[in-house]
Order: structure tokens, then C-alpha cells, then sequence
């Protein structure tokens, strides 16, 4: 029997501008098409009047806001964000300006940690946002982020840790053990944070520690990097875009839906479709001979190629597809509906928090029909609710219940 690999464009064959999107969805779209150009100004003006087609509400800028996409918007929007009611252009504005400062604290703080590391012998690689904002966004406070992430070898990360705690940097508490980075660290006179990492997943992801995410594999994967004039390393483009993949991908299993879920899809759209400097996809055939990054690759892409933004990444669904057994046409079909509802159009989630149970089930490695019927035990009974055979729970229930019925998100 041939197992269905195809991926699911929607699930009822609805178009690609689909009417009944909101205008949150409308407009989240339309920065996605623009980040799958590379961010070419020239597709920027093109899409521009028709994200205000209809002019969005308070609700969708906050949307907006939380994702941290309102100086995104407001540079896409260009001349056309003079269509707006005052208020709203000077709500873009004042998050443009935010935004700016808070990503100069950031680079200043980057280029410390580099020249530390410098004085160490000991080389960092600039991972995530700091790293894809520098090369690919077309001015780099427009992709958010809310720390800088530095990747070093474990041997270093005891030594770069002590050496940034002893220039002032103070240790967030908690304990760290098997995290993929050590404790954060907040720079002693800007409210910037650093994670020094020395793995790109923490222990517990266990098929995230194989390859091609082992230290030696991604050691071949670096690539020098200059950042202000300071040498650094970064991943290849074609290990961050797998890498992008699996941390979004395990996020959404693990954490409750929100906004911001929206940025790796950014980042992921911008180097799966940039024509300057295109992804080698017979590197990502190599990197995604792990099952479960070949899986959230092949999820990510797959929503990209429902919203016809994949580009050159279709031609090599297929092979991804054929190498994981985790997501097939009924769980494509299952999550790519949540992503466009819950997170592309902002609607509130019947099922609150409990979104992450439904990833993390979709893509257990069983057959379809047995995660399909495990789900709503785990929707009703999560496992992280330690009472959840109680009275209490039953009441809990009742009265998330009562909420969807009224209309209202349950806690």
C-alpha cells in the first residue's frame, strides 16, 4: 500500500485567497508573500494596497503588536499607511521607533559578547533572530526578537559564561540542567539578554540530539560571519532552515498557540524562497535524513505551499514527505486548519492552552486512526494536570465549556 504523502493545500480545496480569511489572516499572509520575496521592495509595493483593502481593526493591530509584527506592517505598508486613521499610523510608528532601540541594545550587546569571546579564543555562532535579521530582513530591528542566542562548544560555555558574569552580566535563576543554553544572562545596563548555548536543543529532545543537529554536524555546517566589523560564525542557511523547522515545530507541541509563532514561519519563507543566494536542497536532503526534522520541515513547507508562498521548496516536498512516517495527509489536513485559524487569523481556540496536545499527539510516530483517537482523551485529560481524573477537573471542564458556548476563550 502506497502511503499518502501529498500536501494538503486546505482541506476542503478552498483557494489559496480564501474569502473568509479576517483581516488578520489578510494581512499576516501579505508579509509572507513579501518575506517569500526575499523582502524585495518592488513585491512590497505590489502587495501593499492590498493588505488595506479593508483597514484593520484595534483588535488586529494588537494581534499584530503581540506577534511583533507591527514595524514589519508598518515598513510593508510604505506610502499606503497614510491610509490610516492618525491613531493607528502613530501606533506603527511608536512600535518602529521601540523596536529600533530595543535591536540597537541587542547589537550592542552581540558585539560584547563577540569581543569577549575574542579574548577568550573561544568562537561564537550567532543563532536565530540576530543571525537571519542581519542577512535577510530588509532592515534588521523588522524581524523580532527578545534575546540574542549564541551558540559556542561545550568545552567554552562554562568559560564564556563566567567571563560575561564577571563583566556584570546577571544570571537569570532558575536550574539549568539539560537545557540547550546555560542560565540567561541580562547585560548590566540595557535590558538585553544573552542564552550562550552549546547544543541547539536541549537534552530531552532526544531525536533532536542525533544528527544533524550533533556538535559535530553542525560544526560542518557553520559559515564566518561578520557582525560590525567582528568575526563570528553563523549556521549555513540550509541547517537554519531545518533548525527553524524543528524549534517552531516543537514549540507549538509543547507551548500553548500564540502570535509570535508567526516569526519562524517569516524567517522560514524568506530562506526556503529567496532567489540572491538560494538554499542548496541537496544539503537539506542530507540534513533531513532525521525523521522528526524531515516531519517539521515537511509541516512547515507544507503550509507555505498551501499559501502558494513554498517556491522552489515544492520540488523537494515529496522527497522530504518520503522520509517520515509522523505526518500524513489526515494530520497535514488537522494542523494546517489550526495554524490558519488559531494562528494566521487570530481566532480564539476552542481548546485554550490544550493546542499543544494536539501537535504533540498528530505527530507521534502511530498510525492516523490511533492518534485521531487518542485526542480527545488528551484534550479533556491533559497530561500536565495533575487532578485530571478529580471532581475539580470535571468542573473545570464544565465551566470551559460554558465559555466556547458563550463565545469566550476558556483559561
Amino acid at each position: 500500500m502506497v502511503r499518502d504523502h501529498s500536501c494538503v493545500r486546505t482541506p476542503t480545496g478552498t483557494p489559496t485567497t480564501n474569502p473568509r480569511s479576517t483581516a488578520t489572516g489578510r494581512l499576516i499572509l501579505g508579509l509572507l508573500a513579501i518575506a517569500a520575496s526575499g523582502f524585495d521592495s518592488g513585491a512590497a509595493r505590489a502587495v501593499a494596497p492590498r493588505l488595506l483593502r479593508r483597514l484593520p481593526d484595534d483588535a488586529t493591530l494588537r494581534h499584530l503588536e503581540t506577534a511583533g509584527l507591527a514595524p514589519l506592517l508598518h515598513w510593508a505598508l510604505g506610502d499606503e499607511a497614510a491610509r490610516l486613521p492618525a491613531d493607528r499610523q502613530e501606533a506603527l510608528l511608536a512600535g518602529t521607533l521601540s523596536a529600533r532601540a530595543r535591536h540597537r541594545a541587542l547589537e550592542l550587546t552581540t558585539g560584547e559578547v563577540i569581543e569577549i569571546s575574542h579574548a577568550l579564543d573561544a568562537p561564537v555562532a550567532l543563532l536565530k533572530g540576530m543571525s537571519i535579521a542581519q542577512r535577510h530582513y530588509p532592515s534588521p530591528h523588522l524581524r523580532p526578537m527578545g534575546d540574542v542566542d549564541v551558540l559556542v562548544s561545550p568545552r567554552d560555555r562554562p568559560r564564556l559564561q563566567r567571563a560575561l558574569r564577571q563583566r556584570g552580566f546577571m544570571a537569570m535563576a532558575g536550574d539549568w540542567r539539560g537545557a540547550a543554553h546555560a542560565a540567561p544572562l541580562c547585560h548590566p545596563h540595557r535590558d538585553a539578554w544573552v542564552e550562550v548555548h552549546d547544543a541547539l536543543f536541549p537534552a530531552d529532545a532526544v531525536p533532536l540530539r542525533a544528527a544533524p543537529f550533533t556538535a559535530e554536524s553542525v560544526a560542518a555546517h557553520l559559515v564566518p560571519f561578520s557582525f560590525a566589523g567582528l568575526q563570528a560564525w553563523r549556521l549555513s542557511d540550509e541547517l537554519a532552515l531545518v533548525h527553524t523547522a524543528c524549534a517552531w515545530v516543537r514549540d507549538l507541541s509543547t507551548h500553548a498557540m500564540h502570535p509570535s509563532f508567526v516569526i519562524p514561519l517569516l524567517d522560514a519563507a524568506c530562506l526556503a524562497g529567496q532567489s540572491r543566494d538560494p538554499v542548496d536542497w541537496r544539503v537539506i536532503d542530507a540534513l533531513t535524513e532525521n525523521e522528526t526534522a524531515a516531519a517539521s520541515l515537511y509541516l512547515l513547507l507544507c503550509f507555505l505551499e498551501r499559501h502558494g508562498l513554498a517556491g522552489p521548496a515544492k520540488a523537494a516536498l515529496p522527497r522530504i514527505a518520503a522520509r517520515q512516517r509522523r505526518v500524513r495527509s489526515v494530520e497535514t489536513a488537522i494542523l494546517l486548519t489550526m495554524l490558519d485559524r488559531w494562528l494566521i487569523d487570530g481566532r480564539p481556540s476552542p481548546i485554550g492552552r490544550r493546542t499543544c496536545f494536539v501537535w504533540a499527539t498528530l505527530l507521534e510516530r502511530d498510525a492516523a486512526i490511533g492518534k485521531l483517537a487518542g485526542l480527545p482523551w488528551k484534550v479533556l485529560f491533559p497530561p500536565d494536570v495533575g487532578d485530571r481524573f478529580s471532581a475539580r477537573h470535571i468542573v473545570r471542564l464544565g465551566k470551559a465549556l460554558a465559555a466556547v458556548t458563550n463565545g469566550r476563550r476558556p483559561d
